[in-house]
């Protein structure tokens, strides 16, 4: 009897067939694994990117603001000893430096330097 061609009975190629959608169900259960998880570890990375956004959201390091017609900054604390350290630093640098070419110690001449420390003072808060 002659195999009917669009119903596969009887067909020569019903093993390839089977073999075909076998290899098809494999394809689909693997991928529906992988999206899984895909999705899975998507979620811990979002979790994880939320919490860390969540935890530094409040803590921020500098603020320079405009108060009237002059700008204001906010320095967090411990960049603000960092800095307080590393001013005291270049400061006795330049005073190092200016009395050996300055023998008085003013790096400007009449307190002018005095002046520009309480200007930038008053800046940082």
């Amino acid at each position: 009897m002659q195999a009917n061609r669009f119903t596969g009975a009887g067909s020569c190629c019903e093993p390839a067939r089977f073999y075909f959608y076998a290899i098809i169900n494999q394809m689909k259960k693997f991928l529906k694994i992988t999206f899984i998880i895909l999705l899975g570890l998507a979620i811990v990375f979002g979790i994880g990117i939320f919490w860390i956004y969540e935890k530094y959201k409040e803590e921020k390091k500098i603020i320079i603001y405009q108060d009237g017609g002059s700008a204001k900054i906010i320095i967090s604390e411990p960049e603000k000893k960092l800095l307080i350290e590393i001013a005291r630093v270049i400061k006795k640098f330049i005073y190092k430096e200016a009395t050996i070419h300055n023998p008085e110690g003013d790096v400007l001449p009449d307190q002018i330097d005095d002046n520009i420390i309480k200007d930038i003072k008053d800046k940082v808060e």
